[in-house]
């Protein structure tokens, strides 16, 4: 995956097709980028590369047409170079560019939540605890427990 302020220098629309076992056809046209013409043609020829896993095929190139850019640009102004560049002219491949421009608009930020705040209970004062009731514990008592909470852990 490249990097967000990487230069390209070449880009251009690809076309892979492939039918499936049950008869299924798949085709994925999308615009591509590339900073070397010779390593992007080789990786799209090659139909190992290009696969789709909803259906489990390989898909073989069906088109792969790139342009040399006139110099080194990010995808956005790709983009706008390929909407005028003569090679990319037909309805279908205007169509897709227009996808690719609007998939990368910036999304609507959400509003933010507002903050949980957590209910804080209240100190007791020193004259609420003084009122409190003492409670008064025998020595059997805390020995009938100790055997009663044994008897129960078995």
């Amino acid at each position: 995956m490249a990097k967000v302020d990487t230069l390209f220098t070449v880009a251009g629309i690809t076309t892979h097709t492939g039918t499936a076992p049950n008869g299924t056809v798949s085709t994925r046209t999308k615009v591509r980028y590339g900073t070397d013409l010779v390593r992007v043609t080789k990786m799209l020829n090659n139909p190992k590369k290009i696969e789709d896993k909803t259906l489990g095929i390989c898909l073989a190139p069906v088109r792969v047409e790139f342009v040399t850019l006139p110099k080194g640009m990010v995808k956005a102004d790709v983009l706008q170079f390929l909407l005028t560049a003569p090679e990319f002219q037909s309805a279908e491949d205007q169509a897709v560019i227009q996808e690719e421009i609007s998939a990368r608009a910036p999304k609507t930020p959400r509003t933010p939540k507002a903050p949980k705040v957590k209910a804080t209970k209240a100190k007791p004062s020193i004259d609420s605890i003084k009122s409190r009731g003492k409670k008064s514990v025998t020595a059997e008592q805390v020995v009938a427990a100790a055997l009663a909470a044994e008897s129960t852990a078995e």
